[in-house]
């Protein structure tokens, strides 16, 4: 008899030695889960800590990552927001471009909102006729040439020399003091009011984005609008129409 229940002594013993579970903590791992922390990790999930990863998610915080997304920083990768290029040098290069600013190109697309596919199309194609496909940054001509805006107030050209000063610069050809002064304090560079040889050297796509904005180029293109309608905007005409179209037909495979 005495054996007996010595017998169940100890196998009372041995079956109350763990706490109340089969982990160490009332769960399948050490902390009330199947992980060491309430879950199938260490803390409350499938990773170290409430989640797959170390910290509530798929990866090392609430995420795939180290933080809170896919990536180490709530993102889709990296530590933080990377930037975007909307338009790549192949790109440029598959549309007949040598010539280009592609850092200018991407913070001017940025900046003026021309980030959907049919935005893009149609800016790029009337830059590409505008410029000759960036042959030119400046609208030319000789000093006689530039004597008919000499005056014309309608584009704030109120002291001699405005006329080849603030002749068109850039890929759609900013033109005139007013329209200047407008994208210097837009942009925050005074140096721009030094005239068309400043702006076509550092602003060639932000003067052309800045004016494509101005005048609603973005809210036109998003209506459908066609090659000429755009055309009408841009050049006051229909110059160039069927080489336009021509751009924009093959940006339209590019973009």
């Amino acid at each position: 008899m005495k054996s007996f229940l010595f017998i169940i002594l100890i196998a009372f013993i041995i079956s109350t030695k763990d706490t109340g579970g089969t982990g160490k903590s009332g769960g399948t791992g050490k902390s009330g889960g199947t992980g060491k922390s309430g879950g199938t990790g260490k803390s409350g999930g499938t990773g170290k800590s409430s989640g797959t990863g170390k910290s509530g998610g798929t990866g090392k915080s609430d995420g795939t990552g180290k933080s809170g997304g896919t990536g180490k920083s709530g993102g889709t990768g990296g530590k933080g927001s990377k930037t975007i290029n909307y338009v790549t040098d192949a790109q440029m290069r598959k549309m007949g471009w040598s010539n280009y600013n592609l850092p200018d190109l991407n913070r001017c697309l940025k900046t003026y909102h021309i980030t959907t596919p049919n935005r893009i199309r149609h800016f790029i194609a009337q830059c590409s006729l505008e410029s000759s496909l960036g042959r030119y940054t400046q609208e030319r001509g000789g000093p006689g040439y530039f004597a008919k805006y000499e005056g014309r107030k309608s584009l704030g050209n109120f002291y001699k020399g405005d006329g080849l000063r603030f002749k068109g610069a850039g890929y759609i050809q900013l033109t005139g003091r007013f329209n200047y002064q407008k994208f210097a304090n837009s942009i925050g560079d005074k140096n721009v009011m030094k005239g068309a040889k400043y702006v076509s050297k550092n602003y060639p796509w932000s003067s052309a984005g800045f004016w494509w904005e101005s005048n609603n180029m973005n809210a036109l293109c998003d209506k459908g609008a066609s090659v000429k309608t755009i055309t009408k905007r841009v050049n006051g005409g229909y110059r160039g129409l069927d080489q336009r179209t021509k751009y924009y037909n093959r940006a339209c495979s590019i973009f």
